[in-house]
């Protein structure tokens, strides 16, 4: 059973780049293209798909990646 975007307040785009670079892209629940293996795709906004360029409070980083090392590069 996959979560309801609401539940993991999903938001269509993340902010800027500068501010964070996370997003649905670079997680590794992301399935390319427009999926995700934890979150339901149903729902609004954009019904039936996961943006590359959206957010949720689940995101986790791929592979070896620490969270927020984006900050000291």
């Amino acid at each position: 059973m996959k979560l309801p975007k609401a539940l993991v307040v999903y938001l269509q785009t993340g902010p800027p780049p500068i501010i964070w670079k996370y997003n649905c892209g670079g997680c590794m629940f992301y399935i390319d293209p427009e999926e995700c293996s934890i979150v339901d795709s149903a729902g609004p906004p954009h019904e039936g798909f996961i943006c590359p360029d959206a957010w949720c409070i689940i995101w986790f980083p791929l592979g070896d990646t620490a969270p927020f090392s984006w900050i000291g590069e």
